[in-house]
C-alpha cells in the first residue's frame, strides 16, 4: 500500500493485487468522506512512510471521483513460477 501511493503504481501477483485494490478503494473513500483526524489515523495504520501518506491525502483531496480510484492491468507472467503479474495504477484525472 505504501508503494502504491508513493510511486502511483505497483506490480504484484493476482491475489495480492485484488486485495490491494480492495483496501485502497476503501481507504481513499474513507479519507474523502471524513477529513478529520480519524481518517488520517486510519491512513497511517496502513501506510508506513510520511511521504506516501502525504501523497495519499493529496490524491484523496484533489480527485473528484467517488469510486474507481485504481486500475488493474495484466502484465504477463513471472519467470520461475509463472505466476500471473498484475499492475495496479492510481487513476489520475489529468485532461
Amino acid at each position: 500500500m505504501t508503494s502504491l501511493f508513493l510511486f502511483g503504481k505497483v506490480k504484484t501477483t493476482d491475489a495480492k493485487a485484488k486485495e490491494l485494490s480492495r483496501v485502497a478503494e476503501k481507504l481513499i473513500t474513507r479519507v474523502k468522506k471524513n477529513d478529520d483526524m480519524n481518517a488520517i489515523r486510519a491512513l497511517k495504520e496502513v501506510i508506513f512512510t510520511e511521504e506516501s501518506s502525504r501523497k495519499a491525502l493529496e490524491y484523496a483531496r484533489k480527485t473528484s471521483k467517488t469510486s474507481g480510484f485504481t486500475r488493474a492491468t495484466k502484465v504477463g507472467f513471472r519467470d520461475g513460477d509463472s505466476a500471473c503479474l498484475i499492475q495496479i495504477d492510481l487513476i489520475n484525472e489529468d485532461k
